[in-house]
């Protein structure tokens, strides 16, 4: 999808869309297997100072363990599940896990806020309802001029990626 402020991503490797079908938007980004990603180039307008807002939703196949990155901004932010099942972000040195253990199949609306003292994550399925919602206090804020990487390693569907510098 085109992103406002000129940060579209591009496809390395094997990237493919999906028409979807009881997903949330109509088109998304389709991951079989680890062989490609979206990459976000580095800009200075990813890296606010004094808020952010990462909203997406994801979809990852069913699986024992759905450990894998969703967004990974390498060493600055990164949503990602961990092998508990749990969804993760870190944002410099700070860190929140959700309480919501996810299953595979089935779609997830995440929103990562950062007001320059709280990072807050929020989990919710399909129907709107929170399954999650977790804070940490963030202590630093540094950026290391990386790109962003979307789908890494994840297998499954992401949609609506946005990232929002309030």
């Amino acid at each position: 999808d085109s992103a406002i402020g000129g940060n579209d991503g591009v496809g390395v490797g094997t990237v493919e869309y999906t028409d979807i079908t009881g997903g949330h938007l109509n088109r998304a980004l389709l991951r079989t297997s680890s062989n490609g990603y979206v990459k976000v180039t580095q800009n200075t307008n990813l890296e606010p100072l004094d808020a952010l807002t990462i909203d997406l939703w994801f979809n990852h196949d069913a699986g024992p363990s759905l450990a894998s990155t969703i967004l990974n901004k390498q060493g600055d932010y990164k949503l990602s599940i961990n092998s508990n099942n749990k969804l993760q972000a870190n944002f410099d040195t700070t860190q929140v896990e959700s309480t919501a253990t996810l299953s595979g199949g089935n779609w997830y609306h995440v929103i990562l806020t950062w007001d320059s003292i709280k990072l807050k994550m929020y989990v919710y399925d399909t129907s709107n309802n929170l399954l999650s919602q977790n804070e940490a206090d963030l202590t630093s804020v540094t950026y290391n001029n990386q790109n962003i990487l979307i789908g890494e390693d994840f297998v499954g569907m992401i949609d609506e990626v946005k990232i929002y510098n309030y």
